[in-house]
């Protein structure tokens, strides 16, 4: 697999979704940046993130991807040669971009609405607060999205 360094990348042309390794750091573990995390990069508001199932920063999206996770990666105003450090400075190691998922990794993704998780049923979606909503009504609600 080819992967690509952020060193010099051009934030503005890295589309939401692209499939994404770090080395992250989290203040609970005793392995920090010893072994890759796999994520997708979401762009939210002028902010980038990478979602994952490793750690979250303070400042972090709803819509994670299907994941459990995000850290704050930098803005999108962010130049090409200052990426790195950006990414040092919001403890991001070793961030490459990956030209799609990589085959030996396998999640369950996994979707929120207000930091509560959507649980899925036969017909239906359960949010956490006890609302369902139908098979049909997802599918009119995906229907009407604008991209």
């Amino acid at each position: 697999m080819v992967s690509v360094s952020v060193t010099g990348i051009d934030w503005s042309k890295v589309p939401t979704g692209t499939w994404c390794r770090a080395k992250l750091e989290d203040d609970e573990a005793d392995d920090n940046y010893n072994e890759y995390t796999i994520g997708r990069v979401q762009k939210i508001d002028g902010e980038i993130f990478m979602c994952q199932n490793y750690v979250h920063s303070e400042d972090h999206p709803t819509d994670r991807l299907g994941f459990e996770k995000a850290v704050f990666l930098c803005s999108d105003t962010c130049r090409p040669e200052r990426s790195p450090i950006v990414l040092e400075l919001n403890d991001v190691r070793d961030f490459e971009l990956l030209p799609g998922k990589p085959k030996d990794f396998e999640y369950e993704p996994k979707y929120f609405i207000n930091d509560g998780p959507l649980e899925f049923h036969p017909g239906y979606i359960e949010t956490e607060c006890g609302i369902k909503l139908s098979n049909l009504t997802v599918r009119d609600i995906a229907s009407r999205l604008i991209d």
